[in-house]
């Protein structure tokens, strides 16, 4: 089977779903849900964060059900821009890690020995967590895109089309927190000029939305 994490038919097909703008990618398809975006909201930091002092952490999980007559493979969960000290991504089989690029952006993954992907049969659902750590040197609003990619299966042998762009479908969810110590670092968040987490998070990966 051929490793797909990186592959140019992965790039592609995250390339193609970015262009097609937000709310396209944001959309539910081929039978698959995935629960709501995630907002934390306004959320305080510990004191310090010395070694030994605890961060306060929360938790929210996404939901991902598989709707259609057929087996579905979910081949990656990635989190772009990567902020995986402040969004920590916790799956059963480890599927979910942050973007780190490299040179070549049909390599966008590191190159590291990854699980294949997780066959979600009919009506079978599978869950990711998303754990925020609220430390005091990350007093800021924070987002990210969190990229689901799937590949349809045909019959029962799902894993023999991983690696063909027309099986491949991404759907994303956004996750966003304001994290702060005091009331006037939420008066200075309120402030900054924040662009459009869409552009900017893609732009700094290698992709662009024309």
């Amino acid at each position: 089977m051929k490793e797909f994490r990186g592959s140019p038919e992965h790039y592609e097909a995250l390339q193609d779903a970015i262009q097609n703008g937000p709310e396209y990618l944001a959309c539910d398809k081929m039978g698959v849900s995935i629960s709501s975006h995630i907002d934390f909201g306004l959320k305080h930091t510990g004191l310090r964060s010395s070694v030994g002092e605890s961060v306060p952490r929360y938790f929210r999980t996404l939901t991902i059900s598989n709707n259609s007559r057929q087996s579905v493979l979910l081949l990656d969960i990635c989190g772009i821009p990567s902020v995986n000290h402040i969004f920590v991504l916790h799956d059963d089989y480890g599927l979910a890690h942050h973007n780190h690029q490299v040179s070549d952006n049909s390599r966008i993954y590191n190159n590291f020995e990854a699980p294949k992907g997780v066959l979600l049969q009919t009506n079978a659902q599978y869950q990711v967590t998303v754990e925020l750590q609220c430390r005091p040197e990350d007093c800021s609003f924070h987002q990210q895109w969190l990229m689901f990619t799937f590949a349809l299966g045909h019959g029962k042998t799902p894993l023999q089309n991983i690696a063909t762009k027309e099986s491949v479908f991404i759907v994303g969810r956004r996750v966003s927190a304001l994290v702060v110590k005091n009331v006037q670092d939420v008066q200075t968040c309120l402030r900054l000029a924040i662009h459009s987490l869409y552009t900017s998070a893609f732009s700094k990966v290698g992709f662009s939305k024309s």
